[in-house]
């Protein structure tokens, strides 16, 4: 276990030993991090701009030993949040590439921009990872994309994909979504196909539906406490056939339904949530396949009678954060 060094602006041995010597392309530290090492990473405030992905392929950490690749400040190498930015240049389909078992790490503190596809890509067999204070932004696709029905273990936190071409979080794992935002994407919020959990998450003022879980081969899952606003289609949506929660949720403004059950089968279930001001309608369940606690508030009023004062929504959106919306 050892402290490896990555930051593009080195000018020393190229070999990760120390910040003079860190190494200089992240697919060189990529393929030379092994179990149990932590990369530190500065972009030196001029970050590298990717000719092609980054592919994780090489080596893989362990449970008691992950590979931990930690942003840091430039200018003073603190692990103080500050965001080591990755370009793909409008070049590389990925950023980064998650793939071949390269199982057991963690991913903190950075920002993946400008990939003609995905910030982050995760293909299949690659497992137990959590990704942790990441933006993805203005990608030419999503912003997060695991790739694959078989990955599995994923914890991800205070993720944010924003202004994505397609969708922000596309999630075929069984994974935990916590605290996790999706604005302003030109498709959907997230969307989820197999087990997996939204908690505390923000999906507004994106082009197409706000929180959709589809079909998978474990079909279901929660959306739990999260704020689903302004959206161009559906707030929440879920396929056929899931058994699936939505409990404590704000689903206000959005274009289509506030929660549509498109199914014929299933167990659908939800409760104390605010559905509000949306324009088809609160909830749309042909089938009769929802379950309702009766705890809701559902009306087609605005849900946010003084927004201002909420300061959940301003004129322009910009100050939408988690920090400012007030969970039951």
């Amino acid at each position: 276990m050892a402290d490896k060094y990555y930051d593009p602006t080195a000018t020393g041995a190229d070999d990760g030993s120390s910040w003079a010597n860190a190494w200089q392309t992240l697919q060189k530290a990529a393929d030379n991090a092994v179990s149990g090492d932590t990369v530190w990473c500065s972009d030196g405030n001029a970050p590298e701009t990717l000719l092609a992905k980054v592919d994780f392929d090489t080596n893989a950490g362990a449970a008691t030993a992950p590979i931990k690749w930690i942003g840091v400040n430039p200018s003073t190498h603190a692990d103080d949040g500050t965001l080591c930015v990755v370009d793909g240049d409008s070049t590389a389909p990925y950023c980064l590439d998650l793939l071949n078992a390269a199982d057991y790490g963690v991913l903190r503190n950075f920002r993946l921009i400008n990939a003609t596809s995905a910030g982050i890509h995760v293909g299949a067999s690659c497992v137990r990872w959590v990704i942790d204070n990441v933006e993805c932004e203005s990608n030419g696709s999503h912003g997060f994309w695991f790739g694959s029905s078989s990955i599995s273990g994923y914890v991800v936190t205070r993720l944010r994909c924003n202004n994505n071409t397609n969708n922000g979080i596309v999630n075929m794992s069984e994974s935990h979504i916590y605290e996790c935002e999706a604005i302003g994407n030109g498709g959907y919020g997230m969307r989820s196909y197999n087990m997996s959990v939204f908690e505390r998450c923000i999906a507004h003022g994106n082009g197409g539906r706000g929180i959709v879980m589809d079909q998978g081969t474990f079909p279901g899952g929660s959306i739990i406490n999260c704020v689903i606003d302004g959206n161009g289609d559906n707030g929440v949506q879920f396929g056929a056939n899931m058994w699936a929660t939505v409990r404590m949720c704000r689903i206000t403004n959005n274009g289509g339904w506030g929660i549509e059950i498109d199914a014929t089968g299933g167990d659908y279930y939800e409760d104390l949530n605010v559905i509000v001001g949306n324009t088809l309608g609160q909830v749309t369940d042909p089938s009769s396949l929802l379950r309702r606690g009766g705890h809701s508030l559902e009306t087609g009023a605005d849900g946010y009678v003084d927004r201002a004062a909420d300061n959940f929504t301003t004129a322009t959106n910009a100050q939408l954060r988690r920090e400012e919306y007030k969970p039951f």
